[in-house]
């Protein structure tokens, strides 16, 4: 079903309502126009017959029909109208433009009646005789105690019907005028409020399509305004959106190919010694117990892998559902556990935990969490300290956050680094990182858990000074 534009169902609706209302208007005009002339050529014909009164009153009186006929005939002639006496019988005795003899009787007439009842009586019809439509007026001839008879004015609507035609003219022709400038005025408005309408169809489709490179205009009118600003809002958030979703797609497709890559070096391991195993290796005692020590360590990263993308996904799904189950939590309780958790590996490096925090300092949070993200800092830190270096772990409330740093005295972080240290599978050097056994996932961890409680994670680096990585967070009256 083909739809009509916006355009043309205001115009066309718009130019019929005018159409009709300018017909009414014309049509009640003209009925009053004609109304009006009726009523001034009767009240004229009645005011010529009344000046005729007295003069045929005497003539009446007497039914000198030769004298009466003569007076018609003679004020017929210069009033231009037909003048015309009648006995109270209906009997015609005189006219000005026929012979009384040869007329009819009068009396059935609708105004001789009306005037032989003692009243002016009026009456417009087709005269058979002169062969167009006239008006007649009759007034009574009174005599004493009696009507005598009748004297009746007439005239053709000939002239009236002229006169009105002419203005019927002049009125259609206002009236078309009236029309096409009001056409054309509704044909420039339907157009500028069709315009914006049509320019936002048009910014729609674009949008629909993807292409959200240009905003709407937002027009003069307030509600079409208001409809531009809500489609350009939309717009943003859909573009937002898309972005975010092309963003998160290349995010998954290179945490896929990072975690193939992760993945494909300890199980390669894991297969090629056992491989070896099972190609003689088992009876050979010097290399059998190197071998599976070789394969419970790539199992062990293995399994560390499994666990740490599991966390990330937890953490992507509390984020994304808005759970946070969070209560009061003491930092130094939840600090020095994270400490004990990670002392077999300090202790094996000679690395010393110092710990700088006031024991009522407490954080809104989740204590396993903020617990694991601690973990991962210290352990991070152990990993690239120097043997019998120390690690300095302090809490501070400051102005308007939390502030949890782990400091280490190790190798430190190149500055090209530092903005993607927190990236997934990301290390600022390789080789070390898969030696000393790191996942590449603990520091995106970490981001995640800050993010989740409302903060974020900081990095500071010198090259051969060490790092100071900080967890920002929400002081608990404004979380």
């Amino acid at each position: 079903m083909a739809h009509r534009g916006l355009f043309w169902q205001i115009l066309l609706p718009f130019l019929a309502l005018l159409s009709i209302a300018l017909a009414a208007l014309a049509w009640e005009a003209s009925r009053f126009l004609r109304d009006f002339y009726l009523e001034e050529t009767a009240s004229m014909l009645e005011q010529d017959a009344r000046l005729l009164e007295p003069q045929l009153r005497g003539l009446f009186g007497h039914v000198r029909v030769a004298d009466v006929d003569a007076l018609c005939k003679d004020v017929g002639r210069l009033l231009g109208k037909r003048v015309t006496a009648i006995l109270s019988s209906g009997e015609v005795i005189g006219d000005s433009s026929e012979d009384a003899a040869n007329m009819d009787n009068h009396a059935s007439r609708p105004e001789v009646k009306d005037a032989l009842a003692g009243r002016a009586g009026r009456s417009i019809r087709y005269s058979h005789t002169l062969h167009s439509d006239w008006i007649y007026v009759a007034v009574p001839l009174f005599e004493p105690g009696t009507i005598a008879g009748v004297v009746r004015v007439s005239t053709s609507l000939a002239s009236v019907n002229e006169a009105l035609r002419r203005v019927y003219l002049r009125t259609m022709a206002a009236s078309g005028a009236v029309a096409l400038l009001a056409a054309i005025i509704s044909f420039i408005l339907t157009r500028r409020i069709a315009r914006p309408i049509r320019r936002m169809k048009e910014g729609a489709a674009r949008f629909a399509q993807g292409d959200f490179s240009e905003r709407l205009a937002v027009p003069d009118s307030s509600e079409l305004a208001d409809l531009a600003l809500a489609m350009n809002r939309m717009a943003d958030d859909l573009n937002e959106r898309i972005t975010r979703l092309r963003r998160l797609e290349r995010t998954r497709s290179d945490f896929v190919a990072n975690l193939s890559h992760e993945i494909r070096t300890p199980v390669t391991s894991i297969k090629g010694y056992a491989e070896t195993l099972l190609g003689g290796a088992l009876t050979d005692p010097d290399a059998l117990k190197p071998f599976l020590e070789i394969i419970a360590r790539q199992a062990d990263r293995l399994s560390t892998l499994v666990d740490d993308i599991l966390s990330l996904a937890d953490l992507e799904r509390a984020e994304n559902a808005g759970d946070r189950p969070f209560d009061m939590v003491h930092l130094r309780g939840l600090i020095e556990t994270a400490m004990y958790v990670c002392a077999p590996k300090a202790s094996s490096k000679q690395v010393a935990f110092i710990l700088a925090c006031p024991g009522d300092l407490r954080v809104r949070g989740n204590a396993p969490l903020l617990e694991q993200a601690v973990v991962n800092l210290l352990d991070n830190a152990t990993k690239y300290s120097e043997a019998g270096r120390d690690v300095r772990i302090e809490a501070v409330e400051q102005a308007s956050e939390i502030v949890i740093s782990v400091l280490d005295f190790g190798c430190g972080i190149a500055k090209e680094h530092l903005a993607h240290i927190f990236e997934r599978f990301y290390r600022a050097d390789q080789a070390r990182s898969r030696k000393l056994g790191g996942t590449g996932l603990g520091l995106a961890i970490v981001k995640h858990i800050a993010t989740l409680h409302g903060g974020h994670v900081t990095v500071e680096s010198t090259l051969e000074e060490g790092s100071r990585f900080t967890i920002h967070l929400p002081r608990p009256q404004e979380f």
